[in-house]
């Protein structure tokens, strides 16, 4: 009897959980001109290409990329890859939710943002490209922790 109560209470709140948690869809992505700035240099070009590739194909299936809900109490929610001396990541500020976006947006925007910003003021940071709803970034720093290099 215990174990069917707790496993009834276990499926309780698992249907909470999952009920309380939204995917919010983004469809295509329109982005504003991307805001660069410094924060280390090494940054490889080459890698970002492969990390930006490899993160996609991670992340998205049939055209539409997912980035999962955030972490609880975590303002934003992130997938990120790094490749040698590139890391590329896309952050999303959904109030929690999971988000789904069309890859192409993102697919087309990244390379040009990253050629856009390289070797801005002499460095990488966390340059980034909000939407213009503000609700998703793109970002690429050279994958040491707090930008130096």
């Amino acid at each position: 009897m215990k174990a069917q109560a707790t496993a009834a209470l276990v499926a309780g709140l698992l249907a909470y959980a999952t009920a309380a948690q939204s995917t919010l869809a983004l469809g295509e992505l329109t982005f504003a001109a991307p805001q660069c700035s410094d924060g280390g240099s090494g940054v490889n070009v080459s890698d970002c290409s492969t990390a930006i590739s490899q993160l996609l194909a991670a992340n998205c299936s049939g055209g539409v990329c997912h980035i999962p809900a955030a972490a609880p109490d975590a303002a934003e929610s992130t997938i990120s890859q790094l490749v040698g001396k590139c890391e590329v990541a896309i952050g999303t500020f959904a109030n929690g939710d999971a988000v789904t976006f069309n890859q192409d947006s993102v697919e087309s925007a990244f390379p040009a943002f990253i050629n856009e910003c390289f070797g801005h003021a002499g460095g990488f940071g966390a340059p980034l490209q909000l939407t213009t709803d503000g609700i998703l970034r793109l970002i690429f720093f050279n994958g040491i922790i707090g930008g130096g290099g």
